[in-house]
């Protein structure tokens, strides 16, 4: 804690200055000049007077000067030579801080707001405005305990119950008089006590040390390994400690185990674990021993996000630009805006940790929405060198899978003893089955698109619906028998590995995995070097920390750019630079091979040098150049209107939906039909609809009657299957 003792003129209360030349005090306002001697005793009568506390003397180690103090200052200015002078014999003592809460106003901001309150001052004194004395302003840090308590209180009461009804001619009335009792327990964490002596009682009574609702969500940005899992380990050390609960959330299942076991092993049995991969009972007992605080951690996929506790203090979200934490089957909710809930309603710290954030966070967070945390360098020191490999290239060579790059590097690494890992963002044996007399394309009958041929159970299988069917003998349209497989996913790649070379290959994707514990036995068994190669698609990617993989290859690292979304390019980096952080994670230097078409797209080339935040800005320069005007059709658009209804009418719509379109050329384009549109009072589709009229709470009622008045049953043609969930 900083407080100065300032130097006034005992005529005017203006500032003083000592003049060396006639070893005098000076005031430059009323011009009355002062013995050393006298002032300093004239200085020290008022100051205790006005403090209400002793004052102490120091000697300026610069010039020899007494500086006088309070008796608890640290650091201050010397008055004579101006050196600051720090008084290290009083950092010493029984009492020392538990913890520094920063200043909420920087020195820049309070520095601003002292100028403008300076322009009001006509008639104050020059040394008000001088310069020199204005960066002298320092911030003052005030004590205060922190007490937990804990209060019981038993009420007793009498109470009066009075029953009247009516048999035959007669009315009965009934008057019971019970006593009642209760009782309650109320806990106290952290109750705030100013233990200064310095300021009056009131002005401390208007301040607090800190306000738990204006906490802001903390993003930890950290490269992959360095750290960031020890980071929440730490801090969850700290929650506990205070009696809170915590929340972890990963974006895999796949990630759950090896998490849990590092988890399980720091906080023995205080880990409750969470996911829809458990049975019935498994997941009763872990929600039971939440309920009843037999453990106060809960880590898990993103339906963890519920877990009932009920005295939070942390919801630690791992890489949270994982798309896995969207919920897309109803209810439909995303896991990290439900976390900012439950922190808002705990006030309890958020913290959303990953190597290559979505741009939504990080945007936040330079925004200042969130907290901005960074951890700029790997443990080890050493980040995986990478190499992008043009497989046009090397189809001339008549390498259609594998590069000779990559061939010659698996080799190398299998010689050394050391692991590899394979990353093929695409499950089954091949992409498409096609007619090559007729073209035709065998697709799936409720999603149109492609179905992806699995040679292990020789089916062919929708990988957005689940749909599946046997493979085909014969064109459904012109019956030849002219069928080919086209494009390979991770069970063709599987089997080109284990032909390539002498080698113990694993393979992990839903296929693999769809069985209970599928996950941990196969992460178990190639960290215990059961396995020399590990094939898999993006839950591969991410989380996971192997000690002797050196080598990580990418097939296909270009395939996500191809879809048609708007995130192609962020998910992209993202997934490039996940899975490159799973080389080289040791003592010993990692490697990269990302093979593709088109390895010069920026999100290939600035993933390959590990550099986010050119990505992110040169994303958010692409975003900002494509913006789309986005507002509710006007009155004009009467033409527009017939052709909604003419929609609406085709497609059986009777409720409500958002049509969106784009107008070019006084041309109307029909880009999509939403009938789940994002219900929030700010949101695009409710502002439309007030400007006909129709207010939130009106809209919602309609819903709502309709839901309970109508009986049309609803058949499902498939559900969309998910690996996370």
């Amino acid at each position: 804690m900083k407080i100065t003792v300032d130097n006034k003129c005992p005529s005017c209360g203006a500032n003083v200055k000592f003049n060396p030349t006639t070893q005098k005090w000076d005031c430059e306002y009323c011009g009355n000049s002062y013995e050393i001697e006298e002032f300093e005793k004239q200085q020290e009568k008022e100051t205790k007077e006005n403090l209400g506390f002793e004052i102490d003397e120091y000697t300026c180690p610069n010039c020899g000067a007494t500086v006088v103090t309070d008796a608890n200052t640290v650091a201050t200015h010397c008055v004579y030579c101006g050196n600051t002078t720090i008084m290290k014999n009083r950092l010493q003592g029984e009492f020392k801080p538990d913890k520094l809460i920063p200043f909420k106003t920087t020195k820049e901001e309070a520095i601003e707001e002292f100028k403008k309150n300076v322009k009001k001052r006509w008639f104050a004194p020059s040394d008000f405005h001088d310069e020199k004395n204005i960066e002298k302003i320092t911030g003052v840090y005030i004590p205060f305990w922190l007490y937990d308590s804990q209060m019981n209180g038993n009420i007793q009461s009498r109470a009066t119950q009075i029953r009247r009804w009516s048999s035959g001619n007669y009315d009965y009335t009934e008057t019971s008089t019970f006593r009642c009792t209760r009782s309650g327990e109320l806990e106290i964490e952290d109750l705030p006590v100013d233990s200064s002596t310095k300021f009056k009682d009131e002005i401390m009574d208007s301040i607090e040390p800190y306000n738990y609702s204006e906490f802001k969500p903390f993003l930890l940005y950290g490269v992959t390994g360095s750290g960031k899992t020890e980071v929440y380990m730490h801090i969850i050390d700290e929650v506990l400690k205070r009696g809170k609960e915590v929340i972890v959330l990963v974006p895999e299942i796949s990630l759950t185990p090896q998490l849990t076991s590092i988890f399980k092993s720091r906080f023995k049995g205080n880990v409750a674990i969470l996911h829809s991969r458990l049975s019935d009972g498994e997941k009763y007992d872990e929600w039971r021993r939440i309920e009843r605080k037999e453990v106060k951690i809960a880590v898990g996929a993103r339906s963890a996000i519920f877990a009932p506790f009920t005295n939070l203090g942390l919801i630690v979200i791992d890489e949270e630009h994982s798309s896995t934490y969207h919920q897309e089957n109803m209810p439909t909710y995303n896991a990290i805006d439900v976390a900012l809930k439950r922190c808002k309603n705990h006030n309890a710290l958020l913290v959303l940790g990953s190597a290559t954030p979505s741009i939504e966070s990080y945007t936040r967070a330079k925004l200042n929405i969130y907290t901005l945390l960074e951890l700029k360098n790997r443990v080890n020191k050493q980040m995986p060198t990478v190499k992008l490999i043009d497989m046009c290239e090397e189809f001339k060579k008549g390498n259609r899978i594998i590069s000779d790059e990559l061939k010659n590097k698996i080799t190398e690494r299998l010689n050394n003893n050391e692991q590899v890992i394979i990353l093929l963002n695409r499950r089954g044996y091949t992409t498409s089955l096609v007619c090559t007399e007729c073209g035709e394309v065998i697709k799936c009958p409720n999603c149109d698109i492609p179905l992806v041929l699995h040679k292990t159970s020789s089916k062919l299988k929708c990988h957005y619906c689940n749909y599946e069917t046997n493979t085909f003998e014969l064109c459904p349209k012109c019956k030849s028998k002219n069928l080919k497989s086209l494009g390979f996913g991770t069970e063709k790649l599987e089997e080109t590995i284990k032909e390539m070379f002498k080698a113990r290959v694993i393979r992990m994707d839903v296929d693999t995995t769809s069985k209970k514990g599928a996950h941990e036995e196969i992460i178990n068994a190639f960290a215990e070097h059961k396995y020399d190669i590990l094939i898999g698609t993006q839950m591969i990617a991410k989380g996971l920390d192997f000690k002797d993989v050196t080598l990580v290859g990418v097939i296909n690292g270009d395939a996500g750019l191809n879809v048609p979304d708007f995130r192609s390019s962020e998910r992209t980096f993202q997934l490039l630079n996940q899975v490159s952080g799973r080389s080289g994670r040791s003592t010993k230097k990692g490697e990269v091979i990302i093979q593709g078409f088109n390895i010069d797209h920026y999100s290939i080339r600035l993933a390959s040098i590990n550099d986010y935040k050119t990505f992110y800005d040169y994303e958010m320069k692409t975003v900002k150049d494509s913006e789309v005007d986005i507002k509710p059709a006007s009155q004009e658009h009467k033409e527009l209107k017939e052709i909604v209804e003419k929609i609406a009418k085709k497609l059986d719509i009777k409720g409500y939906a958002k049509m969106d379109f784009r107008i070019c050329n006084g041309k109307y384009y029909l880009i999509e039909v939403n009938s789940q549109v994002s219900f929030h009072p700010e949101g695009e589709f409710i502002t439309c609809a007030k400007k006909d009229g129709y207010e939130f709470n009106d809209i919602v009622s309609y819903i709502v009657s309709r839901a309970l008045t109508t009986t049309k049953k609803i058949n499902s043609v498939g559900i969309r299957g998910d690996i996370n969930e």
